[in-house]
């Protein structure tokens, strides 16, 4: 019994030889086992005893157990009543370190940090099975924080890896091919390089929409993490200034709200030039569609439309309708203003009518350019009206004329349609000649200046006049001055009543003029202006005055009383 005295023997308990289990339990608890199984994993000797190699490993785990060296009695080998032999043999070690791989580069640098308190599983190959052989955790303090070690091994094939059960957010990196370490261990080796690494995955995502800030692992980068409404996984809004799927283009810029051409009309649409390309429907047929309003201010709007085939393009438009089958062959075909051709050939324009009059219905034709020419159906739009302050400035601001180039072209109508005459002279004046210009200017000049020039330059020196005096007496050093003459007054008055009072009790007897009275008022109306006019002049520190006279007049009375 390896030298151990027993507390307790155990009387008819027999044990086969080959294989059997010895069980303890306590009160139904099972406190222990060994099942030696007829050397399938235990060791099976003849004429030999088993020994447990260290009383710290698990009894019932065959490769813990071996065969005694020390003969007794007729040659069979044991230590009965002595001590267990050494198992010589178990003297092999497996240990290593948990590191944090701070920069996920999948190598165990210097200086990164040892990690304690991460399980540790060894398992050994039986029968071309792994079966678990113990585990342990790194130690989580002292000169080993971090490292763990197996030690009592046999020689064999053992398996070393680590647990990730618990460890949220946690990545192995090392090593780097398989996620344990497969060791062949030979007798008496000790293997201390089975070293583990991992990286710790942070993902930010504090507007908890789905996306984190750090990219890579965490999925596609969320560009504002304050607004859920902001990440790769929505749509761009065209017109708020915002990256709303973070793909690095704003508005216009964005995929999103780029132009998708629709498909043409098969065969019709478009109409076609005065007899020049109407008719047919054959896929060589240049045909303009899909015509838009796409935003029109007091002065200008932007239109847009598509043809089927690269074209030139330009836009036709007026203050009036031209129904298609009412257009003359003329350059505009009856409407009053044109753009310039655009001779870049594309299936999508867009362009910008300028120089419009505000609160005004303007109608609009594309006119495209191929091998033929087509053109679109009409389309009309509204600028919006001026407010009525801005209108009267708009009224008395003479416009400039832009230059052919850079605005529309104006069409004189045919001569003998009245109305289209009037409706030209309104909504866009035809440029005059430079003689006819300067001529009608100088009677504008001649009006202006037969105004009263005498009347205005009074009027703007009293204006003025008025100004400079407000502006005095808004001044702060002249209210500060008159605020120390008002002080003076009053301390000169009240330091005259008490000059008197004294006179009057040495001179009762005395009449005193009702004139002379009357001029003792004089001073103290003046003072009582000024402060009226302080006031009103100066009215931040008006209080202060007021609060200043009124305690010298009640220390003036306190004194007069103490006098009596």
């Amino acid at each position: 019994n390896g030298g151990v005295t027993a507390d307790y023997v155990y009387d008819n308990f027999e044990l086969a030889n080959a294989a059997d289990e010895i069980i303890l339990e306590c009160g139904g608890v099972e406190i222990d086992r060994v099942e030696y199984d007829a050397g399938l994993t235990f060791p099976n000797p003849d004429g030999a005893s088993m020994i447990l190699a260290d009383p710290g490993l698990d009894n019932n785990y065959g490769a813990n157990w071996c065969i005694s060296s020390s003969e007794f009695g007729d040659g069979d080998l044991g230590t009965p009543g002595q001590a267990n032999d050494s198992c010589q043999e178990l003297s092999g070690s497996i240990g290593g370190c948990k590191y944090y791989d701070a920069d996920n580069n999948g190598l165990i640098d210097e200086g990164e940090e040892k990690l304690g308190g991460w399980m540790i599983i060894l398992e050994e190959k039986e029968d071309e099975a792994w079966q678990e052989l113990a585990t342990t955790t790194t130690q989580s303090e002292g000169d080993n924080q971090g490292c763990y070690l197996f030690e009592g091994l046999l020689s064999g094939d053992y398996r070393v890896s680590e647990s990730l059960e618990g460890q949220d957010g946690w990545s192995q990196t090392y090593p780097t091919t398989t996620p344990y370490w497969e060791i062949s261990l030979a007798e008496g080796e000790d293997f201390s390089e089975a070293d583990f690494a991992n990286y710790h995955l942070v993902c930010t995502d504090d507007d908890g929409d789905g996306y984190a800030v750090e990219g890579g692992d965490c999925g596609e980068i969320d560009c504002d993490d304050e607004n859920p409404n902001v990440n790769p996984g929505v749509d761009e809004i065209c017109d708020n200034g915002i990256d709303d799927d973070c793909d690095g283009n704003i508005d216009g810029d964005d995929s999103d709200c780029q132009p998708q051409e629709p498909t043409p009309p098969s065969g019709g649409g478009g109409g076609g030039t005065l007899g020049s390309t109407g008719g047919g429907g054959g896929p060589a047929r240049l045909i303009v569609f899909n015509e838009k309003n796409e935003g029109a201010s007091i002065n200008q709007a932007t239109v847009t439309w598509f043809t089927n085939i690269p074209a030139t393009s330009r836009v036709v438009y007026d203050t009036v309708s031209h129904p298609t089958d009412q257009l003359i062959n003329d350059e505009n075909y009856g409407y009053a203003y044109s753009t310039s051709e655009d001779s870049e050939k594309v299936t999508f324009r867009a362009m910008i009518l300028a120089d419009l009059t505000p609160c005004t219905t303007y109608y609009w034709r594309a006119i495209a350019h191929g091998s033929l020419k087509a053109f679109g159906e009409e389309v009309s739009f509204t600028t919006p009206c001026l407010p009525a302050e801005e209108d009267e400035t708009e009224e008395e601001t003479t416009p400039e004329i832009p230059s052919q180039e850079e605005t529309p072209q104006e069409i004189a109508p045919p001569a003998e349609t009245e109305e289209h005459e009037k409706s030209e002279e309104i909504v866009y004046p035809e440029e005059p000649k430079e003689e006819e210009s300067a001529g009608e200017e100088k009677p504008i000049e001649e009006m202006i200046d037969e105004e009263p020039e005498e009347e205005i330059a009074k009027e703007e020196d009293s204006r003025g006049l008025l100004a400079a005096i407000a502006g005095f007496f808004q001044i702060e050093g002249f209210c500060w001055i008159l605020f120390l003459i008002i002080l003076a007054l009053v301390v000169l008055w009240l330091l005259s009543k008490l000059k008197k009072k004294k006179g009057q009790e040495k001179k009762e007897h005395l009449i005193i003029p009702e004139k002379k009275r009357k001029r003792d008022w004089i001073l103290p109306l003046v003072v009582v202006a000024l402060v009226i006019f302080h006031c009103y002049f100066c009215c931040i520190n008006c209080w202060l005055l007021l609060l200043i006279i009124a305690v010298l007049i009640i220390l003036s009375l306190i004194y007069r009383e103490q006098k009596k």
